[in-house]
């Protein structure tokens, strides 16, 4: 019996001796391992016309712009928010309009992502301070398991289009 605990002794001296001696860094995960839900989202057109803006009963304007959000997630998730905001190009944030999971539901019907889904939007931001330049969208999905993850999607404020000859 003493030989056996001798010998196991010294095989996991042994054993734990080598591990230590490997720079590299291994090492053992206990637990469950699940794999992040690779998520993305892209704003079309990428390039929003500026066509929309007007200073109608407002000092400088009032802009509305219509695109598509296409989001896209390896396993299944719901959009939970989504706030939309303007970039005059010099300053963080700006002009925002954010929509919770019961707006997008009543705008929606079901925010389900399975693959790629498509979200139109068409947000009104009143008396702007300044033309917008960008347009940023921040999505929060939450997976299955209950798991929030945001992704960014941008887009460009082109100026107004002026028709020919004007």
């Amino acid at each position: 019996m003493r030989f056996l605990l001798v010998s196991l002794h010294i095989a996991l001296t042994a054993a734990l001796a080598i591990s230590c001696s490997d720079p590299v860094g291994k090492g053992m995960v206990t637990g469950t391992v699940t794999p992040s839900n690779a998520i993305s989202a892209t704003i079309a057109p990428n390039a929003i016309a500026l066509d929309g803006f007007s200073t109608l009963n407002c000092p400088v304007g009032l802009f509305s712009p219509r695109f598509d959000l296409l989001i896209s997630a390896s396993s299944r998730a719901f959009v939970d928010r989504v706030t939309l905001r303007l970039g005059d190009g010099g300053s963080v944030g700006g002009p925002s309009v954010t929509f919770a999971r019961a707006d997008l539901d009543r705008l929606f019907g079901s925010t389900i992502v399975a693959g790629t889904a498509r979200f139109a939007f068409q947000p009104q931001f009143e008396c702007l301070l300044s033309r917008p330049s960008g347009l940023v969208v921040d999505v929060i999905l939450v997976d299955v398991n209950g798991n929030p993850q945001q992704v960014t999607a941008t887009a460009i404020v082109n100026p107004p289009t002026k028709a020919p000859g004007k």
